[in-house]
């Protein structure tokens, strides 16, 4: 079946644009949509955000969130490369790898300063890729979808990476949270206990390292790139038919 003319969501779009422009929220709607535009549509328009990020909050980022979010702007700028050269999977892997390997240098010694900005900077460097793959695997699942089962689903397949990006940033903290908070913490104490102190490292650095191994497990069953060639060859062979 040939794709519709106008795609699938460009109708749509054209006719909620008049409705839109009508209502007071505009500008809200528009700033968000322009938000979502600069993280989702590539690589660049990544470093763009995080480069706007750190002049917004330049004179409240402490050095621990500035060797976090360097290093996620440099290795921005060399993912496209990396990708060509070693394609998603692997990309994925080595991300993974680093992130394992940052949380490890910090649990050497969880109270050194100088190994949990080394940690964190290493971990940078992979977190920035895995966020840059991230968008880039969601259009490879909507062309698998297609190729495998001929359903094409960008908004469900979008739609879900939204909702998993929100539940996992917000079950995460949480989970961290609980964590501290099964150990005693206070956060009026001036001095915690050894029990809460013991809580606040597992929770920002052994949970840390369970999370960044499961995503090295999944990253290692992650196999769509072997497929890749073979899709667009044959979509494009089914688009002209």
């Amino acid at each position: 079946e040939k794709p519709e003319k106008w795609g699938k969501a460009r109708p749509w779009i054209l006719i909620s644009a008049p409705a839109i422009l009508k209502n007071k929220y505009f500008y809200f709607v528009a700033a968000l949509f322009i938000l979502a535009l600069s993280i989702a549509s590539g690589n660049g328009s990544m470093t763009v955000y995080y480069c706007g990020n750190i002049l917004k909050d330049m004179d409240m980022m402490t050095p621990l969130s500035m060797a976090l979010t360097l290093p996620v702007i440099i290795g921005n700028c060399f993912v496209p490369a990396i990708v060509k050269k070693m394609g998603h999977q692997k990309t994925l892997i080595l991300s993974s790898i680093l992130m394992l390997a940052g949380f490890l240098i910090v649990a050497i010694n969880p109270y050194s300063g100088t190994l949990a900005i080394v940690g964190t900077v290493v971990r940078g460097f992979g977190n920035g890729a895995i966020f840059a793959c991230g968008f880039a695997l969601s259009a490879q699942v909507v062309d698998y979808g297609e190729w495998k089962f001929n359903v094409r689903s960008e908004g469900l397949v979008n739609s879900c990476v939204s909702f998993g990006q929100k539940v996992g940033l917000g079950l995460g903290a949480a989970i961290a949270s609980w964590i501290i908070a099964a150990g005693g913490y206070v956060g009026t104490a001036k001095v915690q206990t050894a029990s809460a102190n013991s809580a606040i490292i597992f929770a920002y650095v052994w949970f840390g390292v369970i999370l960044a191994a499961l995503l090295l497990v999944v990253s290692l069953l992650l196999n769509i790139d072997k497929y890749e060639g073979q899709i667009k060859k044959d979509l494009e062979q089914r688009h002209k038919a």
